[in-house]
Formats: C-alpha cells, structure tokens, sequence
C-alpha cells in the first residue's frame, strides 16, 4: 500500500511486493483474477484513486422510486482528516417516507427520533467501533432504508437532508463541524400505462368514433396518439374518428404518450361502395336529383314508353344483370310492365360493390290544349303525388 498525491509520479521501483504473495487483479473495483508473485503476469496493470472530499458529509443513494416502493436505500459517508470517535447528526425527511431500517457495520448507533409540522426528525449518536476513526479514509456510519408512501404522488420531490449542524466528536468532549454538508432528493416516478384497449366497431361503411381504455386508472398520462398502419384505406384524426378511403382491413393503433411504449391495436373491415359518377336517362322525370352515394331512385315515364335508355360516367364495371353499360354509352332497355324495377350492380377496383335500383313507373296523362299568347300546345300532365309536382310534358 503507498499513498501518493494526484499528479504525482508512480515510481514503482520503491514498490516490493515478499515472495509467495498473492497479487490480486481487480477491474471497476471487481476482482478479476488472482496471481500468486512467483507467477510471470503479461496484462496491463490499472491502478485506480479514491479521491476523497474531506470533513463533507453527504447523503447519497437511490433517486427514483415508484409510489409505495419498499427499501429505498440512502448512504451517509464522510471523510475526516481530525482525530474523532463520534458523529452526531439529525437526518430530517417528509412522511411521504416511512423509515423501514437503520443498518450500521462500523459504528454503535444510537437513534430517537420524533414527528412535527409533517416531518420526521432521525438524531443518530454514532461511535466508531475500534476507537478513534481512521482519517482520510471514506467511512460510512450509518445506512438508511426508506418505503415510500402509497400516498406521495407521481413526479414529486422527496428531500432527506440534516437538520441542525451535524458535527464529530473526540474522547475529550472537543467537537468539529463539517465543512459542507450535503443532501439527498428521491423523484417519485409517474405511474405508466400498462394496458390499451381499443373500443369501436369491427366494421364500418362510414367516418366512426373509437375510444381507448387506458389502465391502471391512475395513471399520470392517458394521452395516446393514433395511428392507422395503411393511410390508403382509411384516415383517423387526433381524436380517434376513423374516416374511410377504399374498401380493406386497416389495424388502428392507441399508443401511450408516456414513455412507456405500452398501445392497443385492433383491426376494423372497412367498406367503402363505388359511386357511379353520373346516371341519365333518355326520357323521363327523376323523383330527385341524381346523387352519387343514392342507391335507389324513381324515373316517371309516359304511359306508352317502350324503350328507356340510360347514360353512366363511371371509371370500373357497371352492369344490369350480365349486360355492361360502357363509361359514357347508351345502354337501351325495354319496358313491358307499368313498374319495372332496373338493378345497376357497379364494382370498381379497391370498392365494395354497390347496387342502384332505378324504379321506372309508367303514368297515365291527360291530353289538353293550352294557349299563350295567341299559341297553342298539346301537352301531357303528369300528377307526382310523391311531392305534388305536376309534370308538363310538352
């Protein structure tokens, strides 16, 4: 063992080491191997230096710990360069800690201790065990197991400090204080998210509203972000609406925006219908104006039609029956019956399928004469009881 100052020179002749000892091989203060002298040693050699603050007292140990954590450890050390058996020390702490342990190995302690104003104060009256205590040496008197309440709350900060002025003191009553005393502070960590479930429909055919279940209910931060893994079949908002694009089955995502990496997931069937673009016919009166996303509509025609014929716009395979109509061709249709229903089956690629009826109603006019102006017109009523219009055919 040689002691020497920060900066100065090993000289390593002055270092002798008997015949037939043990040399000890240690790497971050953990024994490696060992050697006994007589043996030739080919590795490096790393000696390593305590640097050792003297007369500071400090407290130092875990800083962080969950709500209700069990056996949180604090250390008290020092170094002292006076002749001394004795620290005296208060350690004060919140009751959001419950002392659980006082653990000494070199030292006789002696402890009392009492509450007030929300604070438990700890007086400790440690003596060294074999007499006077070694100096400049790194000593530890006293070590301090902690709980931390079920009652302290997420991200505060629990401070354990000493109260008063902590001092040592000699066989002949001479006391010394410490240069410096230090303190130690415990961060309660928030409570993460363990668990993300997902509330919504399986299936939708239009824009719906998820939800998600964040447990446990305590937790800090239930903010989740969404996301869906496929932005060509649907879109969700910030607050979980999910508006669909094309026809597929999209997984939406809940992820916690709390660090822990916890989501939820679920898979939704999404259906989107092709829409025919436009749908005319060549004679007749709709019940309404035609409207894409329609499915069902009504064509009033006079009471001697035989053929209707129809025009659509449209980008995939729209059909009546087995017979295509072309994008922008007319497609005929004979007309028998005074109610014909016509069944318009339209897929596009990336769609659901989607089916138009177009009620075709054969309606019975009167033929009068009116005059305007000195002309005159042969016209044919046309009574629409759905909406009381009258139709004049001219």
């Amino acid at each position: 063992s040689k002691t020497q100052n920060i900066g100065e020179t090993i000289d390593t002749s002055v270092i002798t080491v008997p015949k037939g000892s043990i040399l000890k091989l240690y790497k971050d203060r953990e024994l490696t191997q060992e050697y006994l002298i007589d043996t030739p040693i080919s590795e490096n050699l790393t000696l390593y230096a305590d640097i050792i603050e003297i007369n500071k007292l400090k407290i130092a140990g875990v800083q962080k710990a969950d709500i209700g954590q069990k056996n949180i450890l604090q250390s008290v050390t020092f170094a002292t360069d006076k002749t001394a058996k004795n620290i005296i020390a208060t350690v004060k702490y919140p009751e959001t800690l419950i002392l659980n342990e006082v653990r000494s190995e070199d030292f006789e302690v002696v402890q009392s201790q009492y509450s007030e104003t929300g604070y438990t104060y700890l007086d400790m009256e440690c003596a060294y065990k074999s007499g006077n205590m070694p100096t400049n040496k790194t000593l530890n008197p006293f070590d301090l197991v902690f709980d931390v309440s079920e009652n302290v709350k997420p991200d505060d900060v629990i401070t354990i400090e000493f109260d008063s002025a902590p001092f040592l003191a000699d066989e002949s009553g001479n006391t010394y204080d410490f240069d410096s005393i230090g303190s130690a502070q415990i961060t309660v960590n928030p409570i993460l998210v363990q668990s993300i479930v997902i509330n919504g429909e399986s299936e939708i055919d239009s824009a719906a509203q998820y939800t998600a279940t964040v447990l446990p209910e305590k937790a800090t931060n239930k903010e989740i972000e969404w996301s869906v893994d496929n932005t060509e079949i649907a879109s969700i908002s910030e607050d979980g609406i999910l508006t669909p694009i094309k026809s597929g089955d999209v997984k939406i995502t809940a992820t916690a925006k709390d660090g822990s990496n916890v989501f939820g997931e679920t898979t939704v069937n999404v259906k989107v219908y092709a829409e025919i673009s436009s749908l005319k016919s060549s004679i007749g009166v709709w019940n309404k104006i035609f409207e894409s996303a329609e499915r069902e509509y009504i064509i009033y025609v006079p009471k001697d039609t035989a053929t209707i014929k129809f025009t659509a716009t449209h980008n995939g395979t729209l059909k009546i029956g087995t017979a295509t109509i072309y994008n922008g061709r007319e497609k005929a249709i004979n007309l028998s019956d005074d109610e014909t229903d016509i069944i318009f089956t339209y897929s596009c690629a990336g769609y659901t399928d989607s089916v138009y009826t177009v009620k075709i109603i054969k309606f019975e006019g009167t033929k009068t004469t009116v005059s305007d102006d000195g002309k005159t017109f042969l016209v044919k009523p046309i009574n629409i009881g759905t909406n009381n219009t009258v139709i004049l055919a001219l």
